[in-house]
């Protein structure tokens, strides 16, 4: 037997068609092993072009190169067999893509069932291919044509004593190659691609990967393959994932492939199962903090805080959260856990968020994050939660009337018309009604305040801003030109008679202005609408 491999041996396994019957399903792992019969040394693996392995390359290295058996090449003579006799390639010829259905062909060469390299005089699998091939094997992948046929079925090996070489039958390089099997060109190919991944993926078990969960759990592929096995668990399947991932849960949470591996482990689990997931990562509050604050780890402990089903699950998991209220409260991801708590627990569970809340509502109501988060807490709290938080509104309402964010929190408290509020919150406003129309934000709020007040309430704001000796600057200022047409339209009797005439007065000066034009044209467009 000769000594040197051509280099299409390396690439054997990757040009295999995948075909449902390569590996008869209902055979067991053994006697799928045993179909093979791989020696113990297999050749060498091809080297992959991936550069994503990371761990697998230094804890796996590629297996000894030696030849295969006669016995290998004699199943894979059968194989092969098996694959021409419904019209498929075995190692060369025309063929049936199974993937789209379409007659191809690879290159001008004898098809695996006449090649002369399986006959009986012990002929080499190598010198074989030397000598019946044209070199169209040689062939980068690429220039095939990107068959969907050309991917690496899962390689198994023996098992072995004393091997290091693979972890419960699967190669380590061969195996993460498979849990990609190829890129696909297109939406078909694609498709194609995931009714084919099942096959492979129910060869494994996940007993068969132990030691190894948390190297795949961080990987592209093995992430997938493991989402795949937890959606339908077997007993004590769970057990082994979680006792190798669970010192290293809040790495796996904040990781990019690992954290959908955690989500999913999250929904498979029992209540005692996530009762220890949730003690595990709130160990170290100040880890859990920064967890929170990971665009990863954010969308982990929601899917924990979304699977609670008991009281102690939720004290755990909210006093740990109210630890860093303040700092989730003003980072993006961060407010939708303090916003998950409001909506979802009780008042006496998010006792110390909303006090937090209450006793930093300036600094919070003034974030472009926070701002909608007092704004949930007004809404849903309730006695003297909501009292201490509306009372903090109001002793800054003159400051957060005059905010980019800050206005929308007055805004949201006057539209709850809650009883004796909007009478506090006038009166904070009471005599800067007409530097607060002038006032690009502020504006708005005095809007608010004719349109929601009574018409008690909003004919005193009116008379405040005719009493002003600067009110006619209202007529031609870009935001105060917004507080007279909403006052037009909710005054009635004098005070809208005197609205009237301050307009009359000054209509030539507001000729000569864009916005005094814009709101004379609102005012006429208003006297037609009467008429009519």
């Amino acid at each position: 037997m000769e000594e040197d491999q051509s280099p299409f041996e390396d690439r054997y396994h990757d040009e295999l068609s995948l075909e449902d019957d390569f590996f008869d399903q209902s055979l067991g792992l053994q006697e799928i092993i045993s179909q093979l019969d791989l020696s113990h040394h297999s050749p060498q693996a091809p080297p992959s072009r991936r550069r994503d392995f990371g761990d697998w390359e230094r804890d796996f290295p590629p297996l000894d190169s030696s030849p295969l058996s006669l016995q290998a090449n004699a199943n894979l003579q059968r194989l092969s067999a098996q694959n021409a006799a419904k019209g498929q390639i075995g190692l060369g010829g025309p063929h049936r893509d199974p993937m789209v259905g379409t007659e191809s062909r690879v290159g001008s060469h004898a098809t695996a069932v006449s090649d002369p390299r399986h006959g009986g005089d012990g002929a080499s699998f190598s010198s074989g291919i030397r000598q019946q091939h044209d070199g169209n094997f040689l062939r980068h992948k690429k220039q095939l044509g990107n068959h969907l046929n050309y991917q690496s079925p899962i390689v198994r090996s023996n098992f072995s004593s004393g091997s290091n070489q693979h972890f419960g039958g699967l190669t380590n390089r061969y195996a993460l190659d498979n849990l990609n099997v190829s890129r696909p060109n297109s939406y078909d190919q694609s498709q194609n691609q995931n009714k084919l991944m099942p096959q492979y993926l129910e060869c494994f078990s996940l007993g068969d990967l132990k030691g190894h969960i948390l190297y795949l759990a961080k990987d592209q592929y093995g992430s997938k393959f493991l989402q795949y096995k937890l959606r339908n668990p077997k007993e004590g399947e769970i057990e082994t994932v979680l006792s190798e991932v669970m010192q290293h849960l809040c790495e796996l949470m904040q990781h990019q492939f690992g954290n959908y591996v955690y989500q999913r482990l999250v929904e498979a689990c029992n209540e005692n199962q996530r009762t220890q997931i949730i003690l595990a990562v709130t160990n170290s509050r100040l880890q859990f903090s920064g967890l929170c604050l990971n665009s990863y780890g954010y969308r982990a402990v929601k899917k924990l805080l979304n699977y609670i089903t008991c009281q102690r699950q939720i004290t755990l998991l909210v006093s740990a959260i109210s630890s860093g209220t303040t700092a989730l409260v003003t980072d993006p991801n961060g407010q939708y856990l303090i916003k998950h708590c409001v909506e979802h627990f009780s008042n006496e569970d998010n006792e110390y968020i909303l006090n937090e809340i209450a006793q930093n509502c300036y600094k919070i109501a003034t974030c472009q994050s926070g701002y909608s988060v007092v704004q949930t807490c007004v809404e849903l709290s309730q006695g003297e939660y909501r009292d201490r938080l509306v009372a903090e509104i109001i002793a800054y309402a003159l400051h957060l009337a005059e905010d980019l964010y800050g206005n929308f929190v007055v805004q949201h408290l006057l539209e709850l018309k809650i009883p004796g509020v909007m009478e506090n919150l006038l009166r904070q406003f009471e005599g800067r009604y007409f530097s607060l129309s002038c006032n690009k934000y502020a504006s708005n709020v005095v809007e608010k305040c004719l349109v929601e007040a009574g018409e008690e309430q909003a004919s005193w704001i009116i008379i405040e801003l005719l009493k002003s000796p600067d009110v006619h600057k209202l007529l031609v200022d870009p935001f105060g030109n917004y507080v007279i047409k909403k006052a037009l339209k909710v005054s009635k009797g004098v005070i809208c008679q005197a609205l009237i005439n301050l307009i009359w007065v000054n209509a030539p000066a507001m000729r000569t202005n864009i916005y005094g034009r814009k709101l004379l044209t609102f005012f006429n467009s208003m006297k037609l609408h009467q008429h009519a």
